[in-house]
């Protein structure tokens, strides 16, 4: 990756600006080179929005981000003072989320794969773009053997990362965050052509292909039937259909739930600026017949969920859905368990307890 090219991100700069102390990410794209025309235009715009998207979903404002583009990737100056162990965790795990939303269904030559590095220190406003050995350092360690080894020994993963030593002493090793130091592996990068030689470490995201995708994300949906059987959805990133499964009626639901009192297309999970909402379709959206009850259990509050804004879940949350009554006319619920191991903080309360079912039937609270 070079850093010959710089973007009207560096015009945002003053140019009277001393030298800074300042957060770099670098990226860049695997067989960029090998796309034809068409294929590279595809892949620069798609870098662009996956980037863009990370930022978002992890309330990150790129607005003030000074960037210089190399066509196949980008090194990015933070602004200084950034919270360096959020930025990291949150845009490397958001990252990764909107990389799999746009590879899914893409041949593996056609998927926009990235090694992405990770440095911190002293750069420079030059006239042709960023300098500094801290810059230097950074590109070196994208260009890094191991990394691009890594990259090509995992084809199940959308991303990896390196980052250096001093990052991993003062933002990995202390388990800050959910990017655990046990997920690293230390390796050495050495560049003969370069002269350059520094100890790095690796880290490699879970497979996501055929593997437990919410194992990464830590969100997790556990339905508990009637009955009390319990099935497991890790929460891949892309919404979630939670409805009846019918053969007749696509697209069939991510989560399918067997019951008549469930709708096709009963309620939604999604994710919004990062978090997982529960979203429930407006009543004339509906497919016809739908039983529209859809409850929000947290804590010892239930709340009836019906057109309104989607509602942002948090962990222990539990999505009741209605089920068939037993045979004493006593109502039954299915249990839809949210889990999320990266949340924190305690939700705002929910309001008044006690949720009535259609015909005025007393079905949940």
């Amino acid at each position: 990756m070079g850093t010959s090219k710089a973007n009207a991100g560096i015009s945002r700069l003053d140019e009277s600006t001393p030298a800074t102390r300042r957060l770099l990410i670098a990226v860049d794209a695997e067989s960029y080179s090998a796309q034809n025309d068409p294929g590279q235009l595809k892949f620069q715009k798609d870098l662009v929005e996956v980037l863009k998207d990370a930022c978002g979903n992890a309330g990150l404002d790129r607005m003030y981000w000074q960037t210089q583009a190399t066509g196949d990737g980008e090194l990015a100056l933070l602004p200084p003072g950034v919270d360096e162990t959020r930025v990291i965790d949150d845009f490397v795990r958001e990252l990764d989320v909107s990389l799999y939303q746009r590879n899914r269904g893409y041949m593996q030559g056609a998927k926009l794969r990235l090694r992405v590095a990770i440095h911190q220190g002293i750069t420079h406003l030059g006239e042709n773009g960023f300098a500094g050995g801290a810059v230097v350092k950074a590109c070196r360690l994208l260009d890094a053997p191991p990394l691009k080894a890594a990259l090509k020994q995992h084809p199940d993963v959308d991303l990896v990362l390196i980052v250096s030593d001093q990052i991993y002493e003062d933002v990995i090793a202390p388990n800050f965050r959910s990017l655990r130091a046990e997920s690293f592996r230390e390796v050495r990068v050495t560049i003969p052509e370069k002269g350059f030689t520094a100890d790095a470490w690796i880290h490699v995201p879970a497979g996501r292909r055929g593997g437990d995708r919410g194992a990464e994300e830590g969100a997790v949906l556990t339905v508990r039937d009637p009955q009390g059987q319990t099935s497991r959805y890790p929460l891949r990133g892309y919404p979630v259909l939670i409805g009846r499964m019918d053969p007749t009626y696509p697209p069939p639901p991510d989560v399918p739930i067997d019951d008549q009192f469930v709708g096709r297309e009963h309620c939604r999970l999604t994710r919004i600026r990062g978090r997982w909402h529960l979203v429930v379709p407006p009543r004339e959206e509906r497919p016809p017949k739908t039983y529209p009850l859809t409850v929000l259990r947290r804590g010892q509050t239930d709340r009836r969920i019906e057109d309104e804004e989607p509602v942002l879940l948090y962990a222990n949350d539990v999505i009741l859905l209605p089920a068939t009554w037993t045979q004493e006319d006593q109502p039954r619920w299915w249990e839809l368990h949210f889990s999320d191991r990266y949340l924190t903080g305690e939700p705002e309360a929910h309001g008044t307890p006690g949720v009535r079912g259609s015909g005025g039937d007393e079905h949940a609270g």
